[in-house]
């Protein structure tokens, strides 16, 4: 009783680590219900789909709060996929090592010659949106 009180305190404490992949912590998942097993004790379908999704981090926060508030049966053998999936995104558009000014959305409502210009270098920027005119003959004096 207490071995089975033990494993599943594993179960619900366990947490995903930054460096730890989704397999490697899906693997340690599927250790932990397998030495329950091995005691006869059995984990509710839905509960290993809940301490799963509790042990993700903050990058899984979008996809934790889309499954659990998607009105179906989802068992650990249908999860597994997505968050490998999902994993395999993050890591995707993490190696894309897209900057806010050169992702697309950003670039059509962007100042004009804020997206063409790269980093570091003088461009418009610089100067857009003053009206720094002295010395330049264009100040005008409406009292005359």
């Amino acid at each position: 009783m207490a071995r089975a009180l033990e494993v599943k305190r594993m179960l619900t404490n366990i947490r995903k680590f930054d460096l730890q992949s989704m397999d490697a912590y899906l693997r340690e998942i599927k250790n932990i219900v397998d030495s329950l097993a091995a005691i006869n004790c059995t984990v509710p379908s839905s509960d290993l789909v809940h301490y799963t999704l509790l042990g993700l981090g903050q990058e899984y926060e979008t996809l934790v709060t889309t499954l659990t508030h998607v009105p179906m049966h989802l068992t650990f053998d249908d999860l597994c996929p997505r968050l490998l999936l999902q994993q395999q995104r993050l890591k995707a558009f993490k190696d894309t090592d897209e900057s806010p000014i050169s992702h697309p959305a950003l670039a059509v409502h962007s100042p004009p010659g804020l997206a063409s210009s790269s980093p570091g270098t003088t461009s418009q920027r610089s100067h857009q949106g003053h009206n720094n005119n002295h010395g330049r003959g264009h100040w005008h004096n409406n009292n005359r």
